[in-house]
C-alpha cells in the first residue's frame, strides 16, 4: 500500500515571509486547495509585505498556499509528481512588488482535489453536521480507495490548507534537507 504525507509549515524563527492579499472581493483563497488555482485565479492577489531573513525552501505565508523554492520544484519533478501540480512562478504573478529574493519561488497548485478524508473518523472535527468542511484533526485519515493510482500530490476536499504527497516525493524532497518544510504520516483506512 502506498503512503501520504501532508505537507506542513515547519515555522522557525526570523524566517523570511509573505503577506498576500485579496485584490477581488470575489475570490476565495481557499479555492487554490479546491484545485481551481491558475493564473487568472491567483492575478487576483498581490504581495503586501515581506520580512525577514533566512529565506526557507518552503516560504510561509498567511495563506497557507505551497510555496517552494526551485529547487525543491526541481525535486518534486524528479519524483514524479509534475503531472500532477501547476507551478506558477511568484515573479509572474505578483510583479509589482515583487522583491528579487523570491525570484526562483513557485506556489504550487494540485491539478485536482480529492474527496478522500474518512468521514466516520474520529480524528476530525467538523464545522457542521453535513461534514462538508473540517474545521480540525487530530491526525488526517485518508480513505485508500478514493485516492487514483500514480498520484503524488494533491489537495484535499473539505480540508483548507491540506496537501498530501506521496512517499516517493517526501524522500525525494527530504535529500537536500529543506527547511521550513515538514510532513506528517497521513492515516489509511
Amino acid at each position: 500500500m502506498n503512503k501520504f504525507y501532508e505537507i506542513k509549515r515547519d515555522w522557525g524563527e526570523d524566517l523570511f515571509s509573505i503577506v498576500i492579499k485579496s485584490t477581488n472581493p470575489n475570490a476565495n483563497h481557499l479555492d487554490v486547495y479546491k484545485g481551481l488555482c491558475d493564473a487568472s485565479y491567483i492575478s487576483n492577489f498581490k504581495l503586501v509585505r515581506f520580512e525577514g531573513s533566512h529565506i526557507p525552501d518552503m516560504l510561509p505565508n498567511n495563506m497557507g498556499w505551497p510555496i517552494f523554492s526551485s529547487r525543491c520544484c526541481a525535486r518534486f519533478i524528479d519524483a514524479g509528481a509534475g503531472a500532477d501540480i501547476l507551478f506558477h512562478p511568484l515573479k509572474m504573478i505578483l510583479p509589482a512588488s515583487f522583491p528579487i529574493e523570491l525570484n526562483e519561488y513557485c506556489l504550487l497548485s494540485a491539478k485536482q482535489a480529492i474527496d478522500c478524508i474518512d468521514l466516520d473518523s474520529d480524528q476530525v472535527d467538523w464545522f457542521d453536521e453535513t461534514k462538508e468542511f473540517a474545521s480540525s484533526y487530530q491526525r488526517l485519515d485518508l480513505v485508500s480507495s478514493k485516492i487514483p493510482a500514480g498520484v503524488h500530490f494533491f489537495g484535499v476536499r473539505r480540508a483548507s490548507s491540506v496537501h498530501v504527497v506521496s512517499e516517493a516525493v517526501k524522500e525525494m524532497l527530504e535529500l537536500d534537507q529543506p527547511d521550513g518544510v515538514a510532513f506528517r504520516a497521513c492515516w489509511l483506512v
